[in-house]
């Protein structure tokens, strides 16, 4: 029997932020493998608008979100692009009118890789969800929004590009949230930081899955923190990428 989690990347207002391995290893499933009741989202959704300058295609936006989504999309892309790694296909966004549900918790986003989708709530209930959060208040609505879609295009790009490889879930949340917080303005991405309080990391003993969960927005500025740092970045990337960069266990953590 699956767990509703399996094959799931989600980003919540709440304390969990669970990034679940799902190329290979115990948690995998089959491809379009579905749950009843794992994800609570309207299926009516009418057809896909391409983005112009990236290849994602994007249902049930307005206008104005769509714009945002593509900009942040492509900045996503770019990321990996900085470092010479690029995926195939086309990432497919979803925007969720109502409430996004995901084994029960409400969530500003998700990606789903059993069917390759991303799945995100619309601008409106972004904005009443990141109220709730002191940290995810600092940028002004709009850059967190893109920050978002931005957080899980790269667990797309990722996933495609180590799915020979079983990693950790803290692992794939350290690039996500280096590419959410990367995507960010400058000014907003130095706000943001400023308003978390955390130790800077030197070495990859902060990553581990249980500081994930009981503090994400913590767990992410020090991922940028150390992604940013002199030396690492694209070296951080391409180790993963090749499999010669693997993160600590909570075992091997003191």
């Amino acid at each position: 029997m699956h767990s509703c989690r399996e094959n799931r990347s989600f980003l919540s207002a709440g304390i969990v932020l669970v990034s679940l391995a799902v190329w290979s290893g115990a948690l995998s499933r089959p491809a379009g493998a579905v749950e009843a009741g794992a994800v609570s989202t309207s299926r009516s959704t009418p057809p896909a608008a391409p983005c112009e300058a990236v290849a994602v295609d994007v249902t049930g936006a307005a206008p104005d979100e769509k714009a945002l989504i593509c900009r942040a999309a492509q900045r996503s892309v770019e990321f990996f692009r900085r470092c010479k790694l690029k995926s195939s296909g086309r990432i497919r966004i979803e925007v969720v009118a109502g409430a996004l549900d995901v084994c029960g918790v409400d969530v500003f986003g998700s990606y789903d890789a059993s069917t390759e989708t991303v799945r995100i709530v619309n601008l409106k209930r972004c904005t009443a969800m990141a109220g709730e959060v002191a940290e995810y208040r600092a940028p002004p609505v709009e850059q967190f929004y893109g920050s978002i879609v931005a957080h899980e295009a790269a667990h797309y790009v990722f996933r495609k590009l180590t799915r020979d490889h079983s990693y950790s879930h803290a692992t794939h949340e350290y690039v996500a949230y280096a590419a959410q917080i990367d995507s960010m303005p400058p000014a907003v991405r130095k706000n943001f930081l400023k308003s978390i309080s955390r130790p800077l990391p030197s070495d990859l003993s902060h990553f581990v899955d249980i500081v994930l969960m009981l503090a994400p927005a913590r767990f992410g500025a020090m991922a940028y923190d150390h992604f940013s740092a002199p030396g690492n970045g694209c070296r951080m990337l391409r180790g993963l990428v090749a499999g010669t960069i693997e993160f600590p266990s909570i075992d091997e953590v003191d």
